[in-house]
């Protein structure tokens, strides 16, 4: 399938002040605020940077520093470091998982659809994998290969990767519930278990094969989407909140993140771009406890850049 949108200049979906957050600048703590343990303390304010996206679902960055936004309802959202925003495109599609590729190509996953496809920067989609049973969240590897969670309504859940050559390969079935997915700073790859309110780890080799699942941490609530900061924090999307867990042997889990413009988080991002600001954590909500009532694209300063 084949969808040529227009891209124009977005209509009822407003960017808040300008850039906002992360448009560049930042980095030290604020007057009332000090670093504790790599976190802000108290932990700091949470910002409204994109409104009027319906069921606001995925965040993403490139490495222009283009902020990629979609909607469950199949709208997917660029915003330039200047602030400038466009529809990229219209897809018509259930839009939940966002990545950036390394050849310029945004990638998305649809869920209802059973499908992970490709947006190119005029808008044009392609389906890049489907037969997936609720595909989610994607994330890629170092050496640039596309890796997948498909969170397995009907039965089949999953953890994937779409080879250079197409199609995709099953890594694992033995996650229940896999939905965000992030590669760590040891390389391995991280998978929140929505359901069982944990987040899995796997080391994955050069052929594909896949460790057991270890427990990395548990007591989150319904985690959704994660990622690292640099010095190996987990953010990590959930419920009403954004939790922390931090990167000693103990792996402290702690709510860190509420109130504000949080509004049920799902997708997490941490800017990128030469004029963005590298400790600018952004996140979709979707709405909670009425989920699917979420419109808007938050942000909030950190201490510590997002792992590159």
């Amino acid at each position: 399938m084949s969808l040529n949108p227009r891209s124009r200049i977005l209509a009822g979906i407003a960017v808040v002040a300008g850039c906002a957050v992360g448009c560049g600048g930042g980095g030290e703590a604020r007057s009332s605020e000090s670093i504790v343990d790599g976190l802000l303390e108290p932990p700091p304010a949470t910002r409204t940077v994109v409104e009027g996206l319906p069921a606001a679902e995925a965040v993403a960055f490139d490495s222009r520093g283009n902020l990629y936004a979609g909607s469950l309802h199949g709208t997917v959202l660029r915003v330039s470091p200047e602030g400038e925003r466009v529809v990229l495109a219209e897809t018509g599609l259930g839009i939940v998982g966002l990545a950036a590729g390394p050849d310029g190509r945004l990638y998305a996953t649809a869920i209802g659809e059973g499908q992970v496809i490709t947006i190119a920067t005029d808008g044009r989609v392609d389906v890049l994998a489907e037969g997936l049973d609720a595909p989610n969240d994607l994330a890629f590897d170092d050496a640039g290969t596309l890796f997948f969670s498909a969170t397995g309504l009907d039965g089949r859940p999953q953890i994937g990767c779409v080879p250079a050559g197409g199609g995709w390969i099953t890594l694992t079935e033995r996650v229940r519930t896999p939905n965000g997915i992030a590669f760590g700073p040891d390389g391995r790859l991280y998978v929140a278990e929505i359901l069982e309110n944990r987040v899995l780890r796997f080391e994955i080799d050069e052929d594909y094969a896949i460790s057991a699942p270890e427990v990395y941490a548990s007591g989150l609530r319904l985690p959704d989407g994660i990622a690292f900061d640099a010095h190996g924090r987990l953010f990590v999307a959930g419920a009403d909140a954004i939790w922390v867990v931090s990167a000693d042997e103990g792996r402290t889990v702690r709510r860190y993140l509420t109130g504000g413009a949080v509004d049920g988080p799902t997708s997490l991002a941490f800017a990128r771009g030469p004029s963005r600001d590298p400790a600018a954590l952004f996140f979709s909500n979707y709405g909670f406890p009425d989920r699917g009532t979420g419109t808007t694209i938050a942000s909030a300063h950190l201490a510590i850049p997002g792992l590159m």
